[in-house]
């Protein structure tokens, strides 16, 4: 008779918890999706041709990177420089997590960051810290000018749902 009265019993409970409507299904995902509503680069110049110059002895080599992102709170994205424009072996130039709170993050559904490209050849974006520092791009940069990618990839908060978008520019 205790064999069967203490299945009975926990399955009684577990049932009392709460209703099935709100254990997710795969009509309501747990982890809502991104979506990158707009991805800019601001050159050291004006664009010729789609593509964005970056020169690093212009402004000293100061531009700006900003997007438009629907995703969880937070998100979190990454800023890469790449031969293409896919996301594979590139070098990261920038990670930030964001979200609406101001006093925890530095970008909300919409990041703006000042970016610069020196003339020893690295790249930063933000402020530089021990997290954040600036990246050597002498191995990237085979010739100058070079025409390369910016890619931006947002991410859900538990990282399983992200996106990319890619800008094409030319360092000089």
């Amino acid at each position: 008779m205790t064999k069967i009265t203490f299945p009975i019993i926990v399955v009684s409970l577990l049932s009392a918890c709460g209703d099935s409507s709100e254990i997710p299904t795969a009509n309501t995902p747990a982890n809502p999706s991104t979506t990158i509503n707009a991805f800019t680069i601001v050159g050291t110049s004006p664009a010729s041709n789609n593509i964005i110059p970056i020169n690093a002895g212009v402004n000293n080599g100061g531009f700006t990177t900003g997007w438009s992102v629907s995703s969880s709170e937070p998100y979190h994205v990454d800023l890469y420089l790449s031969n293409d424009n896919a996301l594979g072996s590139d070098v990261r130039i920038f990670s930030q997590n964001c979200g609406s709170s101001s006093l925890i993050y530095n970008c909300s559904s919409v990041g703006q960051f000042n970016c610069q490209f020196t003339s020893s050849n690295k790249m930063s974006c933000g402020t530089l810290s021990a997290a954040n520092t600036e990246k050597d791009l002498t191995s990237f940069l085979d010739t100058i000018p070079k025409q390369a990618f910016l890619i931006l990839e947002a991410c859900n908060a538990l990282l399983e749902n992200c996106k990319t978008s890619s800008v094409a520019i030319e360092l000089q």
